[in-house]
């Protein structure tokens, strides 16, 4: 399955760079979005002072100033990952 739909990105590479390019920068935005909503999970969690569910390794006191700095970096990554790479972009380069 990993092979097939690597086979499948590349072809789209072959045929349009703007499609590539528009699907890879969908595929990073939607990553982060999903780490932001399940820290944030955490983050409400931890300020609302309900027990986390069971877990083999914790961060201790440090552990919600951890969450809420790695949303808020998050965050900010996630906004910047819409900015095209190149200043004056023409349409092939815009994060679509």
């Amino acid at each position: 399955m990993t092979l097939l739909v690597s086979t499948l990105l590349s072809l789209i590479n072959i045929g349009s760079r703007t499609a590539y390019n528009n699907i890879t920068s969908l595929g990073v935005n939607a990553l982060l979005s999903s780490y932001i909503v399940s820290i944030s999970c955490v983050c409400i969690k931890r300020w609302k002072h309900e027990p986390l569910m069971s877990r083999r390794f914790s961060l201790g006191k440090y552990g919600f100033a951890i969450n809420a700095f790695s949303v808020a970096f998050l965050t900010v990554v996630w906004i910047f990952c819409f900015f095209p790479p190149v200043p004056n972009p023409t349409p092939e380069f815009m994060n679509w």
